[in-house]
């Protein structure tokens, strides 16, 4: 399992560039690892619709990114028993942060 904030998105990948998102995300699968919340929810990366992050300004309505993963081996996913991002009001909205955590839950029988 490999999870975290990335700082990483394929939006800002650059033709060339080694250490494009696209480039993790290839990595990952040859690992047998895959995005828990784009497997879940059935978005490409690129097309997510729920942000992990408030960027700069810290507005609901400002910059908005997804750039924090869970990538699971891919024998996991359909075990996922819940997937979430935190609220922006939660995480965000009082202004000490500008990440929304992402969880998942798995079936524990499987790991």
């Amino acid at each position: 399992m490999v999870a975290g904030d990335f700082n990483s998105h394929v939006r800002w990948d650059k033709p060339g560039k080694i250490n494009n998102h696209a480039n993790a995300i290839a990595e990952m699968a040859s690992a047998g690892l895959a995005s828990a919340c784009h497997v879940n929810r059935g978005v490409e990366h690129g097309a997510e619709n729920v942000p992990t992050q408030y960027w700069r300004d810290r507005r609901k309505d400002g910059h908005t990114f997804h750039i924090e993963y869970i990538f699971l081996p891919s024998h996991w996913l359909p075990f996922i028993t819940k997937l979430s991002v935190g609220t922006f009001k939660d995480s965000c909205g009082n202004k000490s942060g500008d990440h929304a955590p992402l969880t998942v839950e798995i079936d524990p029988s499987v790991i």
